[in-house]
């Protein structure tokens, strides 16, 4: 066994440990997570299969795809059906309020669309969900391909070391 009781980490450890100096233990919002499920071949598919569930035993699987990137993405993805819904778009119930239809998280308004898009609003909230879990993330990030994930490393590397690598929004995007 190992003297070095860390794991391996593709991060630097400057950069973890920059990371733990601005950490919130769980981040902003309480877990509430749908029941794990995994994944499984069975008869040439790739199927979602809860924990204890195994296709030789004749489980049947609560979804089947026919490529392993599909099940993952779906795998991620279901993160985003848990009960709680961290961004809501306030029901319109007339013409366009002046300052735009409010954009609630957890029930207090954070911010305005000029047009009524529940879409770009669930957007946000599957993101949420998505940076919530470190093996979801993985999962985006292994599917997004290597070239991505080198240029990931390079903008968190230079983030790290305070190097700016990307406009603040006080600079130039709002004018100031």
């Amino acid at each position: 066994m190992s003297d070095n009781p860390r794991s391996t980490n593709a991060f630097s450890e400057q950069y973890v440990a920059h990371l733990r100096e601005q950490d919130e233990p769980e981040g902003p919002w309480v877990r509430d997570l749908p029941e794990p499920l995994v994944i499984q071949e069975t008869g040439g598919l790739f199927g979602l299969f809860r924990p204890w569930q195994r296709p030789e035993a004749g489980d049947e699987p609560e979804a089947t795809f026919t490529s392993l990137e599909d099940a993952r993405l779906c795998l991620a993805g279901r993160l985003a059906i848990r009960r709680k819904r961290y961004y809501e778009l306030q029901l319109a119930t007339g013409p366009r309020p002046p300052e735009g239809y409010a954009v609630l998280r957890e029930g207090a308004v954070v911010g305005h669309l000029r047009t009524f898009d529940p879409d770009w609003v669930h957007a946000c909230h599957v993101l949420t969900c998505l940076a919530q879990s470190s093996e979801h993330l993985v999962t985006l990030l292994d599917l997004a391909g290597p070239t991505t994930v080198e240029q990931i490393g390079e903008i968190l590397g230079r983030a790290a070391s305070n190097e700016n690598t990307r406009p603040q929004p006080e600079d130039e995007m709002l004018g100031g």
